[in-house]
């Protein structure tokens, strides 16, 4: 269940999904992994609404776009600006359709990048990122993301100065409404009415793609991450009974090869069978070996280490716009599409990396974890 950079990360992982009562299937799972840079993993989940187009189109441009982000690898801005660049690039392709039910396509989203001492998560919308304790931890689990919902004051209080308008637990902007304060995608709520998205800077969007982004340190009594749509959280599972039920199975069947396989699988049948959810429910499980000393890291490893730890926004060119300053650019002069690339496509004249990945669409209800 380890691939070689699994191996050195310290990680297992596994994922599973199911359509649900729902008439098609509108999430979207992924797992990549590169080791020619900073040697890291990114799993995330994508939700999509009005259609599977926008999560299809997260899936297949997030991680190009973090290793393509002038900010790499400097991980906080560049899962920001990647977020916001695969944002820029689904919004173009939907703004030429006429199609109104198209230009309502969206995605949540819940991504983690793993190095290893690091956890760094960023996500929009309501999928939810939650840290599973080791068995006798001070506390048994941790919430790695808040949902982005229409109830969070202070989302209420940026959506509203933006010009938008939060009303029965949903924004609304005209005649379109969204019960989330942001994600990918959502043409007719991204900037307030009388507004064009294309000159209107992130710090004056409605619902914005612009990633809240934390890092957990890893530690020993770090046992697992379980990041999934919100078919298994809301109003379905809460994020102590996901801990307790995946340190049960996790503990149960830690000597069966695919522990992390099965903790998926129950947490889809638990939202579905048990809580007879009503959604498309989505969840990868990644169990974690505590994090490496320093002196059993490689040389190569321990390089990219101190590289990323010195890192700030600004050390590698003067002259490279900041985060903060792109924020307040007019949207498409500050994320602009790359040369030669169109939606859903990489540009080809995009470097190949040694890239390991899976779409979990297309593979089996259940991924062990060899990419």
């Amino acid at each position: 269940h380890c691939a070689p950079l699994g191996t050195a990360l310290r990680i297992r992982w596994a994922a599973a999904q199911r359509r649900g009562p729902r008439t098609c299937m509108e999430d979207r799972s992924i797992c990549k992994f590169d080791d020619n840079h900073l040697p890291h993993a990114l799993f995330a989940v994508f939700d999509g609404h009005g259609g599977h187009e926008a999560a299809d189109h997260c899936a297949e441009s997030l991680h190009e776009n973090v290793l393509t982000s002038s900010h790499f690898p400097d991980l906080v801005p560049a899962l920001q600006d990647a977020f916001l660049r695969t944002d820029a690039s689904l919004l173009a392709h939907t703004a030429t359709s006429r199609s109104r039910k198209e230009l309502g396509v969206g995605s949540a989203a819940a991504a983690m990048m793993v190095t290893p001492h690091q956890l760094v998560i960023a996500h929009v919308g309501d999928c939810r990122i939650v840290l599973v304790k080791r068995q006798g931890a001070t506390q048994p689990f941790v919430e790695l993301t808040r949902d982005h919902s229409a109830d969070n004051p202070q989302e209420v209080e940026r959506v509203s100065s933006a010009g938008g308008k939060v009303e029965s637990g949903s924004v609304h902007v005209g005649g379109s409404a969204l019960p989330m304060t942001r994600a990918f995608g959502n043409l007719l709520l991204k900037v307030a009415a009388g507004r064009d998205w294309q000159s209107t800077g992130v710090s004056d969007q409605v619902v914005t793609a612009l990633p809240e982004v934390n890092v957990h340190q890893r530690s020993a009594d770090d046992l697992a991450i379980v990041i999934a749509s919100d078919g298994l959280f809301g109003d379905v599972m809460s994020s102590r009974e996901v801990a307790e039920q995946t340190l049960q199975t996790l503990s149960e069947h830690k000597d069966t090869g695919n522990a992390e396989g099965k903790a998926a699988r129950d947490l889809v049948d638990c939202a579905l069978l048990k809580h007879q959810g009503s959604d498309n429910v989505s969840v990868i499980v990644v169990a974690m070996d505590p994090p490496p000393r320093p002196l059993e890291l490689d040389a190569s490893t321990l390089r990219h280490m101190s590289s990323q730890e010195s890192l700030t926004t600004e050390a590698f060119s003067p002259s490279r716009l900041t985060l903060d300053q792109k924020l307040q650019m007019p949207f498409s002069e500050a994320f602009p599409l790359r040369c030669g690339a169109a939606p859903h496509q990489l540009s080809p004249q995009a470097p190949r990396r040694r890239e390991r990945s899976f779409d979990a669409m297309s593979m089996s209800s259940t991924l062990p974890g060899s990419p």
